[in-house]
């Protein structure tokens, strides 16, 4: 069996089923492309710090994951009060 389908920009709404439950496979006859989307050209890699980090990715498309790196093993805190020096 095969049935025709055309897409269009439409208000419409119709609801295609099966009566019964079968597997089936679907193919197109043009391509398909993705919603125009801008991508997302920042980087792809952070890795934390004390301040916040905004990635600006919002509505944007992702071509790549998101990595968020460790803290560094030899990440430390060293802070000098002008009387003491303080290591965390």
């Amino acid at each position: 069996m095969r049935i025709n389908l055309t897409f269009a920009e439409s208000v419409s709404e119709f609801n295609l089923g099966f009566a019964e439950e079968a597997s089936f496979c679907i193919g197109f006859e043009s391509g398909m492309a993705p919603m125009p989307c801008t991508p997302f050209e920042g980087p792809y890699e952070v890795t934390p710090t004390r301040e916040t980090q905004i990635v600006p990715a919002a509505g944007k498309l992702m071509l790549e994951p998101l990595v968020v790196n460790p803290i560094p093993r030899n990440y430390g805190l060293i802070t000098y009060s002008g009387f003491e020096i303080t290591v965390s």
